[in-house]
């Protein structure tokens, strides 16, 4: 699809709470882009099956005490030649939305594939990370009220053609104003996770 068609496509003014995981609210993540105009993604995770439950070990309720909780791993196939760079997005959309990981400028791999490895927040390999609605650059686990119920984990992998004027600390809009007109592929994978009360 050429620019202009793209970008008409963009969701426009959309509106991404940034409030506690388990805050109450109307607002709910949406789509950056139409993506039937875009080349598929093939989203996978060693460390869950779409539509599976993540592992408590990558949530707040880790049982590795005192070790840090890591990103889990992520992977795509399928992506175009066009795609020079990848953007990761994880968002709560039972949580308003709540931003979980933002990624940017990853590498994208070779031959249509690509990877980050377990625990690569906060690393080289994770390209430039964004703020996510705890306050902090990088991942935040999964952490919703005891007795919340099951919440949506969205995970979003987005190739790009060039790489994004963002640095670290960016923003969902901030990214979302950086992607307009670049995305040329698109894949998701969803996980699951709830905390007993």
């Amino acid at each position: 699809m050429h620019g202009g068609k793209r970008a008409a496509a963009v969701v426009a003014g959309l509106v991404v709470g940034l409030a506690a995981c388990g805050a109450s609210g109307a607002t709910s993540a949406a789509p950056i882009v139409d993506a039937s105009a875009l080349a598929t993604l093939r989203v996978t995770s060693t460390a869950f099956r779409d539509g599976a439950d993540i592992p408590a070990r990558f949530t707040c309720d880790s049982p590795e005490a005192g070790a840090a909780v890591v990103s889990p791993a992520l992977a795509w196939i399928g992506a175009p030649a066009t795609a020079r760079v990848m953007a990761v997005v994880v968002v709560d959309p039972d949580a308003n939305g709540f931003v979980h990981w933002l990624a940017a400028n990853v590498p994208p791999g070779s031959g249509g594939s690509g990877f980050l490895a377990e625990g690569a927040s906060g690393t080289e390999a994770a390209g430039v990370e964004g703020r996510n609605s705890a306050g902090k650059d990088g991942w935040t686990p999964p952490c919703p009220p005891p007795g919340d119920g099951k919440h949506r984990y969205q995970v979003t992998v987005y190739g790009l053609s060039a790489p994004l004027p963002v640095e670290a600390g960016f923003s969902l809009s901030d990214l979302r104003a950086a992607m307009d007109g670049s995305v040329v592929a698109q894949g998701e994978i969803t996980g699951l996770y709830a905390r007993v009360a």
